[in-house]
């Protein structure tokens, strides 16, 4: 499992307002932003960091409607920390890409984890997003 983090101040995480200005259980941000450099990749290492960049081409819209994506709190996947899920485009979050990012947005679970996560960006303690995938090792013709 591969994981990507960029700058909290990037990502725009925060709780969705009403239209009469009460905050709702809705979450938005950005967990992919195009053009940006990640955290170092390789903090474990002392001769060398590396940073990766994604280009706008490298996910469509199409993808992401094929794609089963779960989110999840702290890359945890137990079933306890699924906040949402998007499976073939449709479902509790919602995946969009633009020019500059792939937005989200997810209406949290009344469970622990949904309650917690809520209260967290509520008061500001988790203010980053990332995400993570899965890539084949051994294809390397067609792998990431």
């Amino acid at each position: 499992k591969q994981t990507r983090f960029i700058q909290t101040d990037t990502c725009g995480l925060h709780v969705r307002e009403t239209e009469d200005g009460q905050q709702s259980r809705t979450i938005e941000g950005k967990p992919i932003v195009f053009g940006v450099r990640s955290v170092n990749l390789t903090p474990w290492s002392s001769t060398r960091e590396v940073y990766e960049v994604l280009e706008p081409g490298c996910l469509t819209q199409e993808l992401i409607n094929r794609s089963d994506v779960i989110y999840n709190l702290n890359h945890n996947s137990s079933v306890l920390n699924v906040l949402g899920r998007c499976k073939n485009g449709e479902g509790t979050l919602k995946l969009t890409k633009n020019l500059r990012d792939i937005g989200c947005e997810c209406d949290l679970p009344k469970t622990n984890a949904g309650n917690d996560s809520l209260e967290l960006i509520k008061r500001g303690d988790i203010t980053g997003m990332s995400f993570a995938f899965d890539d084949d090792w051994e294809d390397s013709e067609n792998g990431v």
